[in-house]
């Protein structure tokens, strides 16, 4: 499979590399993974090598497509050629970030869901009968987890959560966190659970795969979403959980800087300035 034979290149080369950071590494490491997935699925390219601008071009389009903004995108880029950089006698790619479709870096623009969008795609979800996605959505927005945090969850994770009234996330970097249940939470944990057996995923049915669940649930919000300045996106929904998070802060008489550290932390970050990304656009930050 190509993207096995990648993946088996990826990891000799990031066994070797000691530039950067231990957290760069890692998270260039998972942004080369989500690129190696891409074009081993659309070029069947099976050499690290041979990657060249065409794909990168093209990685940018899909991006595009998914609703990612300038910044992730230029971060992806950057671990792509952070890696490719290492292979000695390669041609040299494109360093033109809007030669590839960029845009020019654009500071704070709010990805958030108001009320009335979260409440039509849900009510889309449940005229399609997939009750699933309407669970998957309501986690996100609840709880600020990444895609693949929700999708990966168990029934073992579920149960548990109920008891303590917390769910236990390990996130990028192996950061974990606990994330309190609002009672929105605890009954979609419910609802989800009691559809599943006893030791299966609550959202990757037997014979599926992670990335297929995420693509669908991608895919399904795509063809819902109405036309607006910034697209609707799975990630929007941290930006919305962020900000009730960051408001019920500083309306509990905490600093902006305490509030900035309590909605990191609930988020998976270690920096609390990664925040300001997502509540500078009603902040002004």
């Amino acid at each position: 499979m190509p993207y096995e034979t990648l993946m088996q290149q990826l990891n000799r080369i990031h066994r070797h590399t000691r530039q950067g950071s231990i957290l760069t590494r890692r998270r260039y490491y998972e942004a080369m993974r989500r690129f190696l997935r891409f074009v081993a699925c659309q070029f069947k390219l099976q050499n690290i090598a041979n990657v060249s601008n065409k794909h990168l071009a093209a990685y940018v389009a899909y991006l595009k497509e998914e609703g990612r903004g300038p910044n992730y995108m230029r971060t992806e880029l950057a671990a792509i050629r952070f890696y490719y950089d290492q292979i000695p006698g390669r041609h040299e790619l494109t360093k033109d970030n809007e030669g590839l479709g960029i845009d020019p870096r654009q500071k704070n623009r709010d990805r958030s869901w108001n009320d009335e969008e979260f409440a039509a795609m849900v009510e889309a979800a449940e005229r399609e009968g997939e009750e699933w996605i309407v669970d998957v959505l309501v986690l996100a927005r609840e709880t600020g987890q990444r895609i693949h945090e929700v999708v990966r969850l168990d029934r073992a994770d579920a149960e548990r959560a109920l008891r303590e009234d917390k769910l236990t996330v390990k996130g990028k970097g192996g950061l974990v966190r606990n994330v309190f249940l609002t009672p929105a939470a605890r009954t979609t944990l419910t609802r989800a659970k009691n559809r599943v057996s006893r030791g299966a995923k609550l959202f990757v049915p037997p014979g599926q795969k992670a990335h297929q669940v995420i693509k669908k649930v991608q895919d399904f919000i795509r063809r819902h979403r109405k036309p607006r300045p910034v697209p609707l996106t799975f990630h929007g929904l941290r930006y919305t959980d962020a900000q009730k998070h960051y408001r019920e802060c500083l309306a509990a008489g905490k600093s902006k800087e305490e509030a900035e550290k309590e909605t990191a932390r609930r988020l998976g970050h270690r920096r609390p300035r990664v925040t300001r990304g997502y509540v500078g656009p009603f902040d002004g930050y």
